[in-house]
């Protein structure tokens, strides 16, 4: 029930041309957020609805063979990342309600009571989504009436959805709608190319690599952007209070080439990094940097220039390899992909004393895995791990894949979150002694609102404990005494 994914959208304000296969291209730019599966809508020229979705990567469900005869002037696109277990192709997005298309990026806290709520009265949901439930609440709005109505459906489900929530949709005549929620805690962002297609996707990266000249702009939390052959419109319909963005999304999610409400995930991971290498307290005399691709090479590089040691290419990510380890579902899929996805480089690594840099920690999984090849296959003679990111100790019940603490590893040793400063220093000596490194440091809690000031407002729930959102506030207090009755 709980989703992390990627939502798209390209529209042909003249109506003539065929915005499929850039549609296709944009969506499989968002393909680091959802590996499980894909989809698009769009309408023919006979206004009906068309939707092709399965399990499966961008190029293997929207492949040439598969989605030939698509064509339409607007569509909407989708990547899949579900963090429960139980799904199925049917799950995929876009969602199909009647003659309407909706995808939808985010997840919702109040999941069971709102199903809760359908069930009295004899709606029974067809999926283990909260799409659904996302689309229940749409339809009673009024979201498949006139266009005119779009600004009140979405006050409607502000009142009624807990949770994170960025909506696509491509209604009966072709028209494409977005919509980002009050506390913006996804992120959002549109282009107009050449006065004439509107583009909109989660990251603007995935604009950027379609068209390379792209202005892009961000959706600002409570904006809704509409679109149809002629015209293109951008208005706040629901007041934004208190702005909550995911700092994880610069931290680990998003692609290092975008910019995410003024701030470039490139410059915040570098800026992650130096901050940490300015703490620095441990005599590491010739030792040399080494990053886990992709994600922590910008922070190592800040690591690196902020201690004054050389930063080697001691890892690499296998020829071949596509995939993030962090989206896969099934501990032992986890373990698989981090077993294939990096090379290491002896001849870099051996007799070396090296400071592993990481962007985050969550399972420690994949950290433990690769530690363990480093002894064994990188025959490194101390290893100092490094996290530009401050640890994860707390559930998140907007998008993120962890919603039991008893799943995280900087809990193993320290029964409680963060609220300043770092972990105690004898926590971090025994989860350095159960990883099986020499010493463990993570980015204290208090740098990262400093790096992302421009954002103007953050979350960091799965760090301090702090939920955006009522229910989900509940939802992890209710969890806290889960963990502490055990």
């Amino acid at each position: 029930m709980h989703e992390k994914c990627g939502v798209a959208g390209v529209l042909d304000l003249q109506g003539k041309r065929n915005a499929i296969p850039w549609l296709i291209q944009v969506t499989d730019g968002l393909q680091h957020r959802g590996e499980l599966g894909a989809g698009i809508a769009w309408k023919t020229r006979d206004q009906l609805l068309h939707v092709l979705k399965d399990r499966g990567l961008v190029h293997e469900v929207l492949s040439p063979e598969r989605a030939e005869g698509a064509e339409g002037s607007a569509g909407i696109g989708h990547t899949w990342y579900a963090t429960c277990e139980g799904h199925d192709e049917n799950d995929a997005q876009p969602y199909r309600l009647r003659e309407t298309g909706i995808a939808y990026n985010g997840n919702l806290a109040n999941y069971h009571e709102r199903v809760a709520a359908l069930l009295a009265r004899g709606i029974v949901p067809k999926t283990h989504v909260d799409t659904e439930v996302l689309a229940q609440s749409f339809e009673d709005g009024g979201g498949l009436a006139t266009p005119e109505r779009m600004p009140e459906v979405f006050q409607h489900m502000e009142g009624e959805l807990d949770g994170a929530f960025n909506v696509v949709t491509l209604d009966g005549q072709g028209r494409l709608s977005a919509y980002r929620d009050h506390l913006g805690i996804r992120p959002l962002s549109y282009s107009v190319i050449d006065g004439r297609y509107v583009v909109v996707a989660s990251e603007d990266s995935a604009i950027k690599r379609v068209f390379s000249d792209a202005r892009t702009y961000d959706v600002k939390p409570g904006q809704l952007l509409q679109a149809r052959e002629g015209n293109m419109t951008l208005r706040q319909v629901v007041k934004s209070v208190r702005k909550r963005l995911c700092f994880f999304e610069f931290m680990y999610f998003a692609k290092r080439h975008s910019t995410i409400d003024g701030k470039s995930v490139e410059t915040a991971r570098y800026e992650a990094g130096h901050s940490l290498g300015e703490i620095e307290t441990t005599n590491l005399g010739d030792a040399i940097v080494v990053a886990v691709p992709d994600s922590a090479k910008r922070s190592a590089q800040g690591l690196s220039d902020a201690l004054g040691l050389p930063l080697e290419d001691g890892i690499e990510i296998a020829s071949g390899y596509r995939g993030r380890t962090f989206i896969q579902g099934h501990p032992v899929n986890r373990a698989e992909k981090a077993r294939n996805k990096y090379k290491l480089r002896p001849e870099l690594l051996r007799g070396k004393r090296i400071i592993l840099d990481d962007d985050s920690i969550v399972r420690g999984l994949t950290m433990q895995t690769l530690v363990e090849r480093l002894w064994q296959e990188g025959g490194v003679k101390e290893i100092h791990v490094r996290i530009a990111c401050p640890p994860v100790l707390s559930v998140c019940y907007y998008g993120m894949d962890f919603h039991r603490i008893s799943e995280l590893f900087a809990r193993l040793n320290y029964n409680d979150v963060l609220k300043s400063g770092e972990l105690p220093k004898e926590v971090l000596t025994t989860l350095a002694a159960r990883m099986k490194v020499n010493s463990l440091r993570y980015l204290p809690v208090e740098a990262v609102p400093k790096i992302l000031e421009p954002c103007g407002g953050i979350c960091m729930a799965c760090v301090n404990g702090e939920c955006p959102t009522p229910c989900g506030q509940a939802r992890r207090e209710a969890e806290e005494r889960t963990m502490h009755a055990k």
